[in-house]
């Protein structure tokens, strides 16, 4: 009978020890802390609607609105994120532009529309951020801007956004093999007309995630295979936002900021899956903002700017740790 006692015992505790092992194993670190960075050279004191993005091993900040709502076409990379250099760019000459989309396509990069005070259908793209050349002046989705872009299938795909001066919200969805062709894949998808939004590729899909249009601001996530039928995912921690940003870091999504219709946020989700998000402990966070940016830059998540609401833009760069 003691010796079956004590089997029973040994079982149980073996069981308890690998239950642990187990789900020592399946957690994941939701803590983070951030820095503020004390930046030197020609970075502005503040900006919202710019772009910031990784290109050839520096970091790129690209047009935006300054504090005296002076739209520019400021062009500045670092190769720390600490000291900030203009660059003094060759080639076609780039227009002022805010809430357009940066992104590396075909080893180069792309600046695509934006809003210079009603809408722009110009595309850029440049080899090495100094020398522009003008793709496109009028490119066939027409003035557009608080879109998203994302590289899908060897194509680029752009996903909503808004035209005129803020008047005419879009759904649909638009791709190109080349940044300067661009077909309609689909004129009125399933899902909301929305800008602010932002896209992300995971599985095999296009997604999208929040964004606000007409007076709504929206909490769905919605994937596409093809860019023409959308599913709206079953989710959970995930709430109507928009004007955030989403970085992908070591295969996970990370959500920054934003703001709904009545607050402004620094809050930081994370996700696995796209569908279940949960938010993450943040000790020393960045300021609450929308219209800000955040980019992975050499193992590290920057955040930059934006809007907090006041008559003046957040103005510091913040450094995950």
């Amino acid at each position: 009978m003691k010796k079956f006692l004590k089997s029973i015992v040994l079982v149980a505790v073996t069981l308890t020890i690998s239950s642990c092992s187990d789900n020592d194993d399946n957690q994941t670190n939701d803590n983070m802390s951030f820095t503020q960075v004390s930046t030197s050279g020609s970075l502005p004191l503040g900006l919202r609607g710019h772009q910031m993005i990784q290109f050839n091993n520096k970091l790129w900040i690209i047009g935006g609105t300054n504090d005296s709502n002076t739209i520019t076409n400021t062009v500045l990379n670092s190769v720390d994120g600490i000291v900030w250099n203009l660059v003094t760019t060759t080639g076609d000459a780039i227009p002022a532009r805010s809430y357009h989309k940066c992104i590396v396509f075909n080893s180069k990069l792309w600046i695509i529309g934006g809003y210079d005070g009603n809408g722009r259908s110009d595309v850029f793209s440049s080899t090495d951020g100094v020398n522009w050349v003008e793709e496109s002046t009028n490119v066939a989705f027409g003035n557009r801007y608080a879109f998203d872009v994302v590289v899908y299938n060897s194509k680029l795909w752009l996903i909503g956004g808004v035209s005129g001066n803020n008047t005419n919200v879009h759904n649909d969805v638009w791709s190109s093999t080349d940044g300067v062709t661009w077909t309609e894949e689909e004129d009125l998808t399933s899902f909301e007309k929305r800008g602010h939004h932002k896209a992300f590729v995971y599985d095999n899909k296009m997604w999208i995630c929040g964004g606000n249009g007409n007076g709504n601001t929206y909490g769905d996530i919605q994937s596409s295979s093809d860019g023409i039928n959308w599913t709206q995912e079953v989710i959970s921690g995930f709430e109507p936002i928009y004007g955030h940003q989403l970085v992908v870091k070591n295969d996970e999504f990370y959500i920054l900021g934003g703001r709904d219709s009545n607050s402004y946020y620094n809050t930081i989700l994370k996700s696995t899956d796209g569908k279940n998000w949960s938010e993450v402990e943040v000790s020393n966070p960045f300021p609450a903002s929308c219209y800000h940016q955040a980019a992975l830059f050499d193992g590290d998540i920057f955040v930059y700017g934006g809007s907090d609401g006041s008559s003046l833009n957040v103005s510091s760069m913040w450094k995950s740790n």
